[in-house]
């Protein structure tokens, strides 16, 4: 009989463990969320990188001259006169692509210096002063002032004083296509400006 109740009380005590453990094994509904906690330490700042390398300068493919003094080939008074500027090979200038641009200069070492662009007419004095692009055969183009009078009359052509010549190759100035730039109708001190060239 003591067995019997001996077993019976085991039996029990082993229900009960059992189902203590399986009533804890439940999962439970998720509790709120506490507070944030404070922000760690910052840690220490890395290292700095190096800088970049320079990009190349608006003015690295075009070319440009300093001012050149006139000198025309015949030094008297006539209806008509040249002088040269420059010769550039195939290199330097590609006639079907790149942009010349002539410009001349009065009083230029004055506070008073005046710029025009070339052909430029002078209508009082009945002068036309412009420049041509000339082959030599060889592949090299020579470029030259050429100047006028447009009434037959005979001109020094001395009111420009100085010249000067800026080349903007072709791979220069497809770049600017999409913004429609005419090179041709922007001021010397814009074309001076956008290839950060000297004055």
């Amino acid at each position: 009989m003591k067995t019997n109740m001996k077993f019976k009380t085991c039996l029990l005590g082993v229900i009960f463990i059992s189902t203590f453990f399986v009533s804890c094994s439940k999962d439970g509904e998720d509790g709120a969320i506490g507070p944030q906690g404070p922000q760690g330490e910052q840690g220490i700042a890395g290292p700095t990188g190096s800088d970049g390398e320079q990009g190349e300068p608006g003015t690295a493919n075009v070319i440009y001259s300093d001012w050149i003094q006139s000198n025309f080939l015949n030094p008297n008074a006539s209806t008509q006169n040249v002088m040269g500027l420059g010769t550039f090979s195939l290199e330097e200038y590609d006639i079907t692509a790149d942009v010349i641009l002539v410009y001349g200069g009065n009083n230029i070492n004055s506070g008073s210096f005046e710029v025009f662009q070339l052909p430029y007419t002078r209508i009082n004095e009945n002068e036309f002063f412009g420049f041509g692009l000339f082959g030599d055969g060889d592949g090299d183009t020579s470029l030259q002032v050429r100047v006028n009078t447009l009434d037959g009359s005979t001109s020094l052509f001395s009111y420009i004083d100085y010249y000067r010549y800026i080349i903007i190759p072709g791979e220069v100035v497809s770049t600017t296509v999409k913004s429609t730039l005419d090179y041709a109708k922007m001021s010397y001190k814009e074309i001076c400006t956008h290839f950060n060239i000297p004055e």
